[in-house]
Order: structure tokens, then C-alpha cells, then sequence
């Protein structure tokens, strides 16, 4: 099995030291994203999307754990603002429109 770094796209005969050169990669992996409708393009980082994700999991776990406190309540609605949240990746900020492409892109750091 070969492991490949998100960043570079080099190769590593394993998982330890893909994670190893992972730490040190001097690449930046950027998303660029281009709207269909209006034209528009942005950028973001995956690593951004991958935060909001997981803050949105986590929240929604520990309030299904706490489901008959007030914890629970104040968990699950933080959940559903992640996942509100994580739409402003996959639609225009200027027009709306969720046509839009995505492209990765890696850049060296300088």
C-alpha cells in the first residue's frame, strides 16, 4: 500500500512517515472555488471545511449523549449552526448560487 501526502502528492511506503513528512511539508494545500453564475472566485483552506465538520459531529454526539439536559439542548443547536455553517462551502458569497467548481491547488511556501 502506498501512502501520499494531501500536500505534495509525494509518495511514502507508510503511514508513519507520510505523517512525518506531512508535519514538515512546505506545500499549502488551497481549494479554489469559481461560480458558474456570476463568476466570482474564492479560496479557502480544506483544512476549514475539516474543523467545522468535526465541530459539527462532536456537537451533535455529545448532545445526543445529553439528550434530556439543558447541556444537550445548547449541543444539538450548535450542531445545526456548524452544519448552516458548512453550506458556505458549496455556494457563492456574492450570488448564492451552488453551481460552482472547485479546484485543489498546492503552493510552496515561501
Amino acid at each position: 500500500m502506498v501512502w501520499i501526502c494531501d500536500k505534495c502528492n509525494k509518495e511514502f511506503a507508510s503511514a508513519r512517515e507520510c505523517a512525518k513528512h506531512e508535519k514538515n511539508c512546505n506545500f499549502v494545500n488551497e481549494i479554489k472555488c469559481k461560480c458558474k453564475e456570476c463568476g466570482n472566485v474564492w479560496h479557502y483552506l480544506p483544512e476549514e471545511e475539516n474543523t467545522i465538520r468535526s465541530q459539527a459531529k462532536n456537537n451533535a454526539l455529545i448532545g445526543l449523549g445529553n439528550l434530556f439536559t439543558p447541556t444537550g439542548a445548547f449541543f444539538s443547536n450548535k450542531s445545526i449552526d456548524a452544519q448552516k455553517e458548512l453550506t458556505k462551502f458549496s455556494k457563492c458569497p456574492k450570488c448564492g448560487s451552488a453551481n460552482i467548481t472547485k479546484e485543489n491547488h498546492n503552493f510552496e511556501k515561501k
